[in-house]
């Protein structure tokens, strides 16, 4: 089977964090085994190439949970399921992103990533905080930031 998106392991990625604390070794596992991922599936690379497909899906429902203040981490590379999470297990047997806009917190992200859409000399350099985009223009050398 190929890699699910992101979209897909939503609600299992929660569901897995009911229990309590789960490490991402742990996480990955777990979502392997349900999707019935094979080694192969699991060396896929993004287009970029700096992370596997598997990682970057889990980071991205890690984000998106963060944001809706569904989970938290724990400790480094440990998630653990906040309140709302728990609640919102309670009451769905599937999870949509449109489920997140309900969130003020998660509406708020959005809007500012939406916000943060801007071209610089023909770049287009989407981020989701005003500092993400003032720490990368100050690291990689593209000026100060305004």
């Amino acid at each position: 089977m190929a890699v699910p998106t992101f979209e897909k392991l939503l609600y299992l990625f929660l569901n897995c964090l009911k229990d309590g604390d789960v490490t991402l070794k742990e996480l990955r596992a777990k979502l392997t085994e349900h999707f019935w991922l094979t080694p192969s599936d699991l060396l896929l690379r993004t287009k970029r190439g700096n992370s596997t497909q598997v990682n970057d899906r889990i980071n991205w429902a890690r984000q998106y949970f963060r944001w809706a203040l569904f989970i938290e981490i724990a400790q480094n590379g440990t998630y653990r399921i906040k309140e709302r999470g728990k609640e919102y297990l309670k009451s769905h047997t599937h999870f949509t992103i449109d489920d997140q806009m309900e969130y003020p917190e998660y509406a708020a992200k959005v809007a500012l990533a939406t916000i943060n859409e801007r071209d610089y000399e023909g770049e287009v350099f989407i981020c989701c905080s005003w500092e993400d985009n003032a720490t990368y223009y100050n690291r990689y050398g593209k000026g100060k930031y305004v």
